[in-house]
This record gives structure tokens, C-alpha cells and sequence, in this order.
């Protein structure tokens, strides 16, 4: 009695498999259904991703998904340059999909030998063939020191309402000195390095508060910020 209940609760397990095997057929990889993080430009898309798959992926293409290692996945999706972070799942339906955040370029950096962008992370970030950012450009000093101090610079301009709204350009100088270019005036804010920006900053908003009210304005070439509670006009 108990062999015929056992081979009877067999039975039942194996035909709930099989039904569930033809009721929800297992993905494949190449069954991967690609979403991007709404909101963002697209420096990249479904066809460069699968493309950068099929080109790593080194076992059979119809391989089902007790085969695949998810994080694997992740892994090989990560490696498109444009791409910040890869989330692959399998939904309870048996698809398998990825969510992808795209890197978020700040700035666009030009130097003697190539051109490229500071991601929000601090990282590099190839230009793309199918959106153009509209970020600052950086020139000047470039190295991998001036573009970590670069970034914080970045990463305050965020925050600051006129830089926000206004850095169009960034112009590093020997010794990290930083000079700035703004969409709304026709001279340069010299920073100095990036101490006390805060203050710099609130030095400059008052100098030109005061040029925009001057009934006579004069011509300056630059704004020198880099002294101690001075905000100096050269022209």
C-alpha cells in the first residue's frame, strides 16, 4: 500500500513538473526583455546591449535559465560602458528581464588625445553615437587627480543654484587652479583651488549683482575669486 501511495505522489510530482514545463516554457537567455530606468537619454539601447551578450556569452545561446547565473548576467551587461548598473530577475511568470540605469554624464572632457564624459560617479564614459549631453566642457590640465578634484567641483555646481543653471565650461590650470566659464556673462570666474567654495561663490553673486547695476559697466576679462573675502575685477 505504501509503494503504490508513494509511486502515486511520484506520479503527481512528475506530471506537476512537466505541466509546469509546458505551462511556462524556461527562458532562455536570448529571451532577455530589456527595460531602461525612465527619464533618461538613451546613450545606448536593446540592440548595442544583446549585441555585447552575444559576443560574451561563451555557452549555448539556448541554454534554460537553471543553466544561467543571473549574476553572470549582471556581469556581462555591466561591461557596456554606457551602462551604470544591470539588474537581471526572473519574474514569477518565468520571463527573464533586466533593468538597466545608464550612466549619467556631468561633464565633457576634451584633451590633446580624446574626448569623453565624467559620469555622476567620477568615472569615464565613453561619447555616444545616438545622444550628445549637454554638460560643461572641461579642458585644460588633464589627469586622473585634476579629475577627481574636477568632479567635487562638479558635484558642488549641482547644488549651487547659479552653476546649476549657468557652468558651461571648466578650465583647469597648472596646480589644480580652476577657472570657470557661465552662459550669462562675457568674463572668466577664476576659483582658485576648490577651498571654501561656498564663500567664493556668495563673493561672486554679490560682484555681480553690483556690475549689473553700474550705469557704466565695466569690461572685465576675469573675476579672481582665489583671495580671502575678495572678489577682484581684472580687465
Amino acid at each position: 500500500m505504501k509503494i503504490v501511495l508513494i509511486l502515486v505522489v511520484g506520479s503527481c510530482l512528475v506530471g506537476s513538473y512537466w505541466w509546469s514545463q509546458w505551462k511556462h516554457p524556461q527562458p532562455k537567455w536570448s529571451d532577455l526583455q530589456y527595460s531602461f530606468t525612465p527619464g533618461e537619454n538613451h546613450y545606448t539601447n536593446t540592440e548595442v546591449v544583446n549585441k555585447l551578450l552575444i559576443q560574451k556569452w561563451a555557452a549555448n545561446p539556448n541554454a534554460p535559465k537553471e543553466k544561467l547565473v543571473l549574476s553572470k548576467l549582471e556581469s556581462m551587461l555591466s561591461q557596456d560602458a554606457m551602462l551604470e548598473q544591470a539588474e537581471v530577475y526572473v519574474t514569477v511568470d518565468g520571463q527573464l528581464r533586466a533593468e538597466l540605469t545608464q550612466k549619467q554624464p556631468w561633464a565633457r572632457v576634451v584633451d590633446s588625445t580624446r574626448a569623453y564624459y565624467i559620469d555622476r560617479r567620477g568615472m569615464t564614459m565613453p561619447l555616444s553615437g545616438l545622444h550628445t549631453a549637454r554638460v560643461p566642457l572641461v579642458t585644460g590640465e588633464i589627469n586622473p587627480q585634476t579629475i577627481k578634484a574636477c568632479h567635487e567641483l562638479l558635484s558642488f555646481a549641482r547644488q549651487n543654484n547659479v552653476l546649476r543653471e549657468q557652468l558651461i565650461g571648466v578650465h583647469i590650470e597648472k596646480n589644480a587652479q580652476f577657472t570657470l566659464a557661465l552662459a550669462t556673462v562675457d568674463y572668466q570666474v577664476h576659483l582658485g583651488d576648490l577651498s571654501d567654495l561656498e564663500g567664493k561663490m556668495a563673493r561672486f553673486v554679490a560682484i555681480s549683482n553690483k556690475l549689473a547695476q553700474d550705469t557704466v559697466p565695466a569690461r572685465y576679462k576675469k573675476i579672481d575669486l582665489s583671495f580671502d573675502h575678495q572678489a577682484i575685477g581684472i580687465k
